[in-house]
């Protein structure tokens, strides 16, 4: 009798414990899943922040009237400084573009990751309510073997 009464204070002991492992374990990793999709989406943001920061400095730019006369100031400097600032400006439009791919390319880089991380944010989410029915199934099944020895002790209590 002392053998099964320690036996079933070892099974009870045991499913406490895979309980309070398994409520621990799926809440932190869940955390972890939640913190690391909560960095990514304000990396992201950030980026488009930039993206539009850019594509509006960009507009201005575009939007600048272009003068297609020479200032009295430049006539007189000669013509070489004058094409050195025409090849200098039209060497730096091209490359508005070329950063604005870069930071398309980037964004469209992180929206695929986001879209992963929300995929395996779906995922832990499905593991942890999984956890939560183990647990509830674990809680009845621990509930029903109390119950049972119980009942067990009412007769031997009421021979005595």
């Amino acid at each position: 009798m002392l053998r099964d009464r320690e036996r079933r204070l070892t099974i009870s002991a045991d499913i406490v414990t895979q309980l309070f492992n398994a409520y621990v374990g799926s809440r932190a990793k869940a955390l972890e899943v939640i913190a690391r999709h909560n960095a990514l989406v304000d990396r992201y943001n950030a980026l488009d922040g930039e993206r539009q920061r850019l594509e509006n400095q960009i507009a201005e730019l575009s939007e600048k009237p272009v003068q297609s006369e020479l200032d009295f100031s430049q006539v007189r400097e000669g013509r070489g400084d004058v094409e050195e600032r025409q090849s200098s400006s039209a060497a730096t439009v091209p490359n508005h573009p070329q950063k604005q791919e870069t930071e398309i390319t980037e964004v469209g880089g992180l929206k695929a990751q986001l879209a992963e991380v929300e995929t395996k944010l779906q995922r832990k989410t499905a593991q942890l309510q999984a956890k939560d029915n183990q647990i509830t199934n674990l809680r009845e099944r621990l509930s029903r073997a109390h119950d049972s020895l119980e009942e067990q002790r009412k007769p031997k209590a009421q021979a005595v």
